[in-house]
This record gives C-alpha cells, structure tokens and sequence, in this order.
C-alpha cells in the first residue's frame, strides 16, 4: 500500500507533468479500496467462522457426553429390572412366595434409586399385584401404555419406553417396563418402573457450561418431558411434526446430527445438536432423544461488535481517503503551486490505507520461508508481547512448540508444491515462557509466507476439560479405571518390549469408614483428595495414580528393577498416607493403608493375573492387621475358586447352608472368566449370585426380627451397600480386567461372614429355633 501511494503520489507533483491521470488516480484509489474491503470482510468472516465452528463442536461434545450418562443411567434401571424379574417365580399371583419377596424388596430398591418413582409388578390382565406405592395394589393399568407395549409382543430382552405422562401434580413422568414371560413365550405379566426426571435434569443441567445453553430430552415419538433451565413449561410439547429438527434427525437414521435455524421448542434461531440415548445392549423400543442448543444472538454478541467496530473503521477511512483525494485534485488543477501540498496529501492517504495492518486485532505477519520475520502488526505486541526486532537474531519458528512443528512443517511443504492456503492449530510461545494455542491460516507466494493467527486457548481447554470428564475421577482428578486399563496396556507392552519389569501397587484405606461416619461425606471427600495429592507426589512422572472407587487406589510403577524397589514405595507411601489431615473448623484426622504389590511378569504374564496378584496381597495385607505392605507370592496369581473352610462356618446351620451355596457361585463364576466360557454364562452365574444373595439377606432379616437382634440396623444397612457393591461390578464383567473382580467377589463375601455374621451366630447360638427358616 505504502508503494502505490509513492506511485499515486509522484503523479501529482505538478500539472502538465507525465504520471497518471486523474481517472487512473481514482481507478488506483478504488482498487485500493477494494482491497481493502475484501481484507475486512475476510477478517470478519473468518471471526464469524472460528466463532460457529467453536460452538457447534462444544454443543456435539456436551450432547455427546449426555448421551453417554443417561445411557448409564438406562442401563442401571435395566439391570434392576432383570434383578427383579428373576427373583419372581413362574405364578404371578398376589400369595406367590417369589411375589411377596419381592414385594418386599421394592421398596428397598426404589429408596436406593432417586429417580424412580414407582415400581410394580402387574399380572397378565394389568393389575397390581406388587409395589412400592401400597395405593396403586389391585388397580389396573391394562389400559395404559407401559402394560400395552410388552403385553402386545412380549419380548424378554426389550425394554419398553412408554410415552411420557403428566401426573395430577404437574410432573411429567416417563415409564421402562420389562414383560415376563412363560416358558412357552407367552405373557405372564409386566415389570414396571416409573421415573421421576429429576437425575435426568442433573445429568442435562451437567453438561450446561454457559447459562445461554439449554438441554432438552425428548421420547422417541417426539414428546418432550424435560427441558434445562427449568422455568419453560414445555413438558408434553410434541416435536414429530413435519420439517421440526427433531423429525429430520430420526429420519436421516444418524446417532448424532447438527442444525441451525428456528427451533420449535423456544422459538429462537439457535444451534442444536441432537443425539440419539438407544444403546445395543438396552434393547429399547424406542430411541430417547439429546437436544442441547443456544441462541445464536446470544454468542454472536461480541461477533457483531467486531463487525460493526470493522466497518466504520472502513467506512472512515474511504471517506477520508476519497474526500483527501478529490481535495487535493482541485487543488492541483487551480493552482500548479500547490502541487507539493497535493502530494503530501496523498502521501497521507496511503498511510490511512496502510493503517489496516496497524489497527486490526488479528495477529498478522509477513515470514520468509526459512523463518526470517519482516513485518508484524502491533497485535503481536499486546497479544504475544513480540516485536519484529524479537526475530531479528533467531527463526519465528523457533517459537513454536516442538511437538506442533511436524504439523508446521507439513503446511509450508504443501504451500511450497503450490497448495491452498493451509489452516492447523499450534502452539507458539509468549515472551514470558507460557505456550497459547494459535489457529493459523498460512498463504504463500513464491518464498513469502503470510500468517494470520487467532488465539483459541480457551477452545482448546474447553475441549480438554470434556476430554477430562470421560478419562478422570470427579473428585480427585486421578485417572479412573478406563484410563488406568489403557495405561497399565502400555506399560506392560513397554516393558514386555524392553525386557523390563513393572509393578502393580494395590491401595485400600484404614479407617476411612471411621472418618465418614464421624465427620460426614465432605471430610471423607477431603481424606481422598488430600491422599490423591501425597500419593501423586511420591511416584516419578511416568507413573501413573489412579482411583478404582470407593477408598481404593492403584499405583502402576513403570520400569522397576525388582519387587524391592516397589516395596521401597510402599513404606513412602505408608508414611505419607499416615500423615494427619485437616477436616476443616479445627478438626482433623487420620488413616492407614493396607498395600498389595505384585510385579510383571514375576507374578503373572497377563494383565488379570497381575491384578489378581496385587489385589490379593492387599487382602492378606488387611488380615495382617492393616497399615502395611504385602508382595505378591511369586507364579501365583489366585485365580482359584473361594476358599470356604471351618473358619468361615457361624454355628447356624441355615446360614452356613446359604453361605456354601453363595461360595459355591462365586467359585463357578470364577471358573467361567478364568477358562472364557462366554458372556452369557458368566452374566448367568453372576444373575444366579444376585438372586441367592438377596434371597440370604432377607433370611438373616427375617432371623434378626425374630429374635430381636440388636445390631440389626447396623446389619441391613451393610446388606443394602454389598448389594449396590454387587449391582455395580456386573457392567465390569464385559470389560478388561474382569477376572480381577472375581477376587473382589472373593473378599465381598467372605470379609461380610467374619466381620458381621460371625457376631450374628454368636447372638443366634442361644435361641431354641435359631436355625430354622423365619416364618
């Protein structure tokens, strides 16, 4: 710009003389402007762009990540309703034995689970014959959809979403129901479970990052029941209606799909993405549909700004730039002498011109090739805090992260072979150290390089803050099982390769059951908070700390040169976990740690049977007296059934009877992971282990009230937590590690028979009829 103003310039030095003529001065003035106008419009498009692109991926991911959690949610539900139903027996009559036990468990269950609102089991005709709601016995609901849908094609594995209901109260409700069936097929009645929104909304509200989001969740025939931030009475409003987002979405056949434009529900222009919650392994009926959109106006707010903010400074420069121009032409042709004035005046006007380059807050450079910098703009400086001067003794790419620079380099190379513009994203380091995320857009000509660069740090942390969510515990930010599983892959593949070795340490905390109780689940949260911090600090980088669940922990130490060196952390670990910790308003406490350490390939060669190894060691660790470590027996990785010897036995004939019959299960179950006999035998075993085991812990109940046992409060509240402990290892049997659980199975059962139901048949020893059935 600088050049043609010289140019325009020199031509105006004096009437008469050679240069461009008037109209070429305008026709250069106009291309100039023209120019000028697409650089603009360029910038402000590319803004709207980034803006768009920005939002559609984190409307995806939110509705992404909802599809996952709800899907757990379903498959939850699912899993309870197939407890139930097999606990019922082939009479579904009200006097049925398997009818009033269940019965009698539905409460149990439904006060366990908050988002359910009812469960009952309905007969072949629709009537009630067992809930948790004593008002709705004996009524029938053949009528309604949840008893229709399975009563008309009764498909065992199908789990039935009826159509959203409002109650009298005003609360939409949705039903999942379950047929039962004979053994030729044919209906014997239906398992019911009415659902209250409310963990849905948790969920939906979850994945809001900005008040402007909503989220919505919708049945699949187009019902709407759900809708966050709640404040909108949009429940029952029908979406399946002709050209609605929602219809094209289920008619293209697609898991997820993007929209903008008008959406029904709110009536707002918005960007919605939707997902479709019908995972294989549910069998649903019918999909639920994600929706979670914003209004456009609400983030293109600062865009129009921009825009505005861009065009009056175009707008001003024109006028300026075209009012000098026609000046300083009638002035040059009144009077020759004031040529020179003119030409100053010119001069001016391709610094205004040139001022595009100054003023924009984009960051824009001119780069040779080989890295050499010739020009940046003034946004380097208040963005990156560089100058030109900065790169004058060393390589502009020398400033990019050295993990981006194959990326980088890739650009320039197909720039070089003549190819479009090329657009990635890197990181570039400011002058105070700190690396920013840089979305660049690169053009060449000949061996020019001309970069544009928009900083979307905050996008990327975004993206890594979901990233975070599927990979990492909530509350200790440790890596959870998933990653742990993909770590503990790699390391062993290292070490396999390098002939290396590494250990497995196993962490259960002492006296953690004593904190929550005392102090409450804050203080127990900052027990496991503060430990995740001492025992990250005590491993190299490249370990790995993760949390199981629960107070259980896991350390993996890469590359270790004997079970001594593990051992050695061990003790670290013993004294820093032992250290006091604050729980706030002057009160503290402590724990201790039992530690299993097993080291590959010493004790075992695959992955289950290094698991198992450490795990058990942490069990003996436990039986030793707690805080301390225990090494793994070396070519031992416990994959034997349950051990069930005297010392196990109770005195009470009945529950002894029920324990053998439960070990007996567990040793089976074992076997069926251990030799791979299929999934469906080893969920058959695991299905046959829940019904026995409920069927035992009503029997101690009916024992307890009998003959007044005074801890029987204490001894239902631990059979309701080994229950939900049950419930929630059956999704770990279709996953890595699998066979591990069987030794958790191990230790579920038998630590509950010393700790509990010992002191119980020390109490039941003195009663006449202490053995016999509860009536």
């Amino acid at each position: 710009m600088t050049d043609n103003g010289r140019v325009l310039s020199a031509g105006m030095g004096g009437a008469g003389r050679s240069g461009p003529s008037l109209r070429q001065e305008w026709l250069l003035f106009a291309a100039a402007s023209v120019v000028l106008g697409v650089m603009f419009a360029y910038m402000v498009y590319f803004r709207h762009a980034v803006i768009t692109d920005r939002e559609k991926d984190r409307l995806v991911q939110a509705a992404s990540v909802a599809g996952i959690m709800i899907g757990d949610q379903l498959d939850k539900i699912r899993l309870t309703l197939d407890g139930i139903r097999a606990s019922l027996g082939p009479n579904l009559t009200p006097d049925d034995a398997s009818v009033l036990f269940v019965k009698d468990r539905l409460g149990i269950l439904a006060s366990a689970m908050t988002s359910v609102h009812a469960l009952a089991v309905l007969d072949a005709q629709g009537t009630v014959i067992a809930s948790n709601q004593p008002q709705f016995m004996g009524q029938s609901f053949a009528h309604r959809d949840y008893f229709r849908l399975p009563a008309a094609n009764p498909v065992p594995d199908t789990l039935y979403l009826s159509p959203p209901f409002e109650t009298v109260s005003g609360i939409w409700l949705i039903a999942m129901s379950k047929a039962i069936v004979t053994a030729d097929g044919a209906l014997a009645g239906v398992l019911l479970v009415t659902l209250d929104p409310k963990d849905f909304r948790l969920t939906l509200d979850a994945v809001r990052n900005t008040p402007q989001t909503w989220a919505a969740l919708a049945h699949g025939d187009g019902t709407m029941f759900v809708w966050e931030p709640a404040g909108r009475d949009l429940g029952g409003m029908n979406l399946a209606q002709p050209g609605t987002f929602f219809e094209q979405h289920l008619n293209g056949n697609r898991p997820a799909s993007f929209f903008q434009g008008l959406v029904k529900a709110n009536g707002e222009q918005s960007m919605l993405a939707l997902r479709t919650v019908q995972p294989e392994g549910l069998h649903m009926n019918t999909p639920l549909v994600i929706g979670v959109g914003s209004s456009l106006k609400s983030f293109y707010t600062d865009w129009t700004a921009y825009a505005v903010g861009h065009l009056a400074v175009y707008i001003l420069v024109i006028v300026f730039g075209g009012v000098v121009l026609h000046l300083t032409q009638r002035a040059r042709r009144a009077s020759s002498l004031e040529a020179e004035w003119a030409e100053a005046q010119l001069l001016e006007l391709s610094a205004e011109l040139a001022t595009f380059f100054e003023i924009t807050p984009n960051l824009l450079g001119i780069v040779d090739m080989g890295g050499g910098c010739r020009k940046l703009n003034p946004a380097w400086e208040r963005e990156m805090e560089y100058a030109v001067d900065d790169f004058r003794e060393t390589s502009f790419f020398d400033f990019f992260h050295p993990e981006d620079m194959d990326g980088l380099n890739a650009a320039i190379d197909e720039l070089r072979r003549g190819g479009k513009a090329q657009s990635l994203v890197a990181r570039f380091r400011k002058r105070d150290g700190q690396y920013r995320h840089l979305e660049w857009s690169l053009a060449a000509r000949h061996e020019t390089l001309f970069v544009a660069a928009l900083d979307v740090t905050d996008r990327v942390a975004e993206e890594t803050k979901l990233q975070m969510m599927a990979y990492h515990d909530r509350l200790t930010g440790l890596p959870n099982r998933v990653l742990f599983f993909d770590r503990l892959r790699q390391v062993l593949a290292a070490a396999r390769r390098g002939g290396k070795k590494a250990a497995v340490m196993f962490i259960d905390l002492d006296g953690f059951k004593d904190i929550n109780d005392t102090f409450g689940h804050d203080a127990g949260d900052k027990v496991l908070q503060t430990v995740a911090k001492r025992l990250v600090r005590l491993v190299r980088k490249a370990d790995t700390v993760a949390r199981l669940g629960g107070d259980e922990f896991v350390v993996l130490l890469h590359e270790v040169g004997s079970a001594d060196d593990a051992a050695n952390v061990a003790r670290k670990v013993l004294e820093s976990v032992a250290e006091e910790i604050p729980l706030g308003r002057g009160s503290a406490g402590r724990v201790g740690a039992s530690i299993g350490i097993s080291v590959w390939p010493d004790n075992g060669a695959s992955v289950d049977d290094v698991l198992v190894a450490a795990d058990m060691a942490m069990y003996q660790s436990k039986k030793l007296g707690k805080n301390r470590f225990t090494l793994a027996l070396e070519g031992c990785p416990g994959h034997d059934g349950v051990c069930f010897g005297d010392a196990y036995l109770v005195g009470i004939d009945l529950i002894d009877a029920q324990h053998l019959e439960l070990a007996d299960i567990v040793s089976n179950l074992c076997k069926a992971l251990r030799e791979g006999q299929g999934q469906s035998a080893v969920l058959g075993f695991f299905d046959d282990l829940q019904s026995c085991t409920e069927h035992h812990f009503a029997t101690e109940h009916g024992l307890m009230v009998r003959h007044g046992f005074p801890g029987r409060a204490g001894h239902d509240e631990r059979h309701r937590s080994l229950l939900l402990e049950l419930r929630d290892m059956r999704p770990e049997l279709s996953k890595e590690g699998a066979l591990f659980l069987t030794d958790k199975l191990r230790h579920w059962l038998l630590e509950h028979i010393l700790e509990q139901d010992k002191i119980l048949g020390a109490f039941l020893k003195g009663r006449g009829d202490a053995g016999s059935a509860p009536g």
